[in-house]
């Protein structure tokens, strides 16, 4: 590996081109065509082998919901998935590649890219930085969760909430990793820092190929992207009495400026 370099500022040429990287990061992350199953497949078996883990059984639904229904009726379904590895993968992968691009950069240089990454902001101007919108959306998964529980509750009574969360805690959306794979992108691309390109790789075909995943130690469920995702001018997921996020299949999921809406109230809020 190449000696590692250390920056502790970056050139007003160079800076100017984090834009760029962040169109291209949040046009991935709000993609809503049909998952490649093929595709799919074959980054969750290389996920697995790079950290570790045997190839496991990997099972494709249409939506979390659907899923969690399917799976949850399997005797002893605990024992047939095996142990949460969504926590593991985080720290091998993501806290990973996040360290290596850290300790090549000034804290205060790293904050500052962070920060201009998150919400596009280009000259940095930290007096203005709460004004501006968050560039990519996070609230995604937080509202689909909430959702989930919601729905869960009402159609699946026999489910205790531990047994729902047991579900929900290993759900992901590789897609709202799309900020961090900005910075990532912008790092390894136009500063030239060391990184792993393995797992560099890895990470943006997760981001780029998957729509949400169950991680488990034998069983890896995958389920589609959304077909319609709505946002009010923040980039929160909202929509007025309608379904802000939802599958082909029709499964929906309410929101009230990136909040899930426990009573139709909170829409007048």
């Amino acid at each position: 590996m190449p000696k590692q370099r250390f920056l502790t500022d970056v050139g007003a040429e160079l800076e100017a081109q984090i834009p760029k990287f962040c169109e291209k990061w949040r046009s991935i992350q709000l993609l809503t065509y049909p998952i490649d199953h093929d595709k799919v497949a074959g980054i969750i078996k290389t996920a697995y082998n790079l950290n570790g883990y045997e190839e496991p059984e990997i099972i494709f639904y249409g939506n979390p919901l659907q899923a969690i229904q399917a799976i949850s009726t399997i005797d002893d379904a605990r024992s047939y998935l095996g142990r949460n590895v969504h926590i593991k993968f985080l720290k091998r992968v993501f806290d990973h590649l996040k360290h290596l691009i850290e300790r090549q950069l000034d804290q205060q240089l790293f904050i500052r890219l962070r920060n201009q990454t998150l919400r596009s902001l280009v000259p940095y101007e930290p007096e203005k930085f709460n004004s501006f919108p968050l560039y990519f959306s996070d609230t995604v998964l937080k509202c689909l969760e909430s959702q989930l529980v919601a729905d869960l509750e009402k159609l699946n009574p026999e489910l205790e909430y531990t047994d729902i969360r047991y579900f929900t805690r290993c759900l992901s959306r590789p897609a709202e990793w799309a900020s961090w794979a900005c910075l990532f992108d912008f790092c390894a691309s136009v500063l030239q820092l060391s990184h792993d390109k393995k797992k560099w790789q890895l990470l943006q075909e997760l981001i780029c190929e998957t729509g949400f995943l169950f991680q488990y130690e034998r069983v890896c469920i995958a389920c589609e992207r959304p077909s319609i995702l709505l946002f009010d001018q923040d980039n929160f997921l909202h929509a007025e009495r309608q379904p802000a996020l939802k599958f082909a299949d029709g499964y929906g999921v309410y929101a009230c400026h990136g909040r899930f809406p426990f009573s139709m109230e909170e829409y007048s809020e």
